[in-house]
């Protein structure tokens, strides 16, 4: 057994040597199963990564090329073109990030409150409720009668709101928090009520503090789709300053893809692919960066509320 202070005296290669002989110590049986286990997770990293590590390299390939030599091998141009393209992506990209705090907030918020109750054994009209929510996860009114009313009936077209309230609180989500609920000790619900607590400040007071794994879990999906909605300003939306960052990088990789097949040479088709890239990138890099942050809770509130209740 080597103390902490004698650990730290250890050289690079000694520390090396005992971290392999603690990983693939034991029986021959042992090691054969580690050395095998290791090995398909380093292949399953390997097939995962690799089209993350295609997408960057492409994305920096340089436009300058010589009799189809590349003289600059790497280079910025395809991000400086989606940065600082005609298309104000500056706006869509903040017009994106309110629509993914605000409707995100909302979705949970609505998605809570709406669990809540469900998850409580004496409501009158459970079962109801309870089936009615699951036939709308199960069966949809069909895009056409949904765009007459966001039309017509709401007329949220061509406005933030439409962005917010699509989705606001889905089914699944709810069974999920339910389920969640469900497994809080009921013996906290009881003390809570003896103590004078209305039904309000127990949701406040007891549920919502012991439901963060779930109300992370579910603010990261959410919080996904808003980030990649695509079809919402395709349909709703007629404003271009309005769109989202989704949208206006479709329509630069529709430019880009024109460009080239006008037949812009050779340094203009590979500008083109490497845009494409780029725009994936800048697309995927918020959420990548967000999800490092909740990820510790994203398998616990999964578990839990999917078995529990």
């Amino acid at each position: 057994m080597v103390s902490g202070e004698n650990l730290g005296k250890l050289t690079f290669r000694q520390r090396v040597k005992r971290t392999c002989k603690r990983l693939f110590g034991g029986t021959g049986k042992e090691r054969a199963f580690n050395i095998t286990l290791y090995a398909v997770f380093a292949l399953f990293l390997v097939v995962m990564l690799s089209p993350f590590a295609y997408v960057i390299v492409e994305s920096l390939k340089s436009k300058e090329l010589v009799n189809d030599v590349p003289t600059q091998i790497w280079g910025f141009a395809a991000y400086q073109a989606v940065l600082g393209g005609s298309e104000s992506i500056l706006r869509t990209f903040l017009n994106t990030v309110f629509v993914t705090i605000f409707g995100t907030a909302f979705a949970v918020a609505l998605t809570t409150v709406g669990a809540y109750p469900l998850s409580r054994r004496n409501l009158k009209g459970r079962q109801f409720f309870l089936g009615y929510i699951l036939v709308t996860m199960l069966f949809s009114g069909g895009l056409i009668p949904f765009y007459l009313l966001i039309r017509n009936v709401l007329q949220l077209t061509d406005s933030y709101w439409v962005y917010i309230l699509i989705g606001g609180a889905g089914a699944f989500n709810v069974f999920i928090v339910k389920g969640y609920f469900q497994g809080i000790s009921e013996e906290l619900y009881e003390a809570a009520a003896l103590d004078g607590a209305g039904e309000f400040r127990i949701f406040v007071s007891v549920y919502l503090p012991l439901s963060k794994p779930i109300i992370a879990t579910i603010a990261l999906w959410i919080a996904v789709g808003k980030w990649n909605d695509y079809m919402t300003g395709l349909l709703y939306i007629k404003s271009s300053d309005k769109l989202l960052i989704q949208n206006t990088l479709r329509g630069m990789l529709s430019k880009a893809s024109n460009t080239s097949g006008m037949g812009g040479g050779s340094d203009q088709m590979a500008l083109s692919e490497s845009i494409k890239m780029a725009a994936v990138v800048v697309s995927l890099i918020p959420i990548m960066c967000v999800y490092p942050f909740v990820q510790k809770y994203f398998t616990k509130g999964v578990m839990l509320g999917s078995v529990k209740g």
